[in-house]
């Protein structure tokens, strides 16, 4: 019996193989992220392809959080944000950008497991 994370490796290798070649192939882990998206959603799926493909370090300790921690974390910045009359969006979307840079970087160096 295959377990769910090797069903979902499997998938994977068997879209890149389908890929391979066409103009769907993708170069990056980061492609096919919609730019359209708002920052939040945007910053989510780039996360998550980042670290499938071993592009974010793993947090070392830190303190676990609620949901609703983190819910009021992420209320508490956009309200400094619009307090000193900034886009939290426009901050998010800037961060976005400088981020994926560095990963597509690191990408290249070839230093990404996987």
């Amino acid at each position: 019996m295959k377990t769910v994370d090797a069903v979902w490796a499997q998938w994977e290798v068997i879209k890149k193989a389908e890929k391979h070649g066409t103009r769907h192939e993708r170069g990056s882990a980061l492609d096919g992220i919609p730019r359209h998206l708002p920052g939040l959603l945007r910053a989510e799926k780039m996360v998550k392809k980042a670290r499938k493909a071993g592009l974010l370090m793993k947090r070392k300790g830190g303190r676990a959080r609620s949901r609703a921690a983190v819910g009021r974390k992420l209320f508490e910045l956009a309200k400094e944000a619009q307090g000193r009359g900034w886009s939290a969006e426009d901050l998010l979307r800037t961060e976005i950008r400088r981020e994926e840079r560095a990963m597509r970087k690191k990408e290249r160096k070839g230093r990404v497991k996987g």
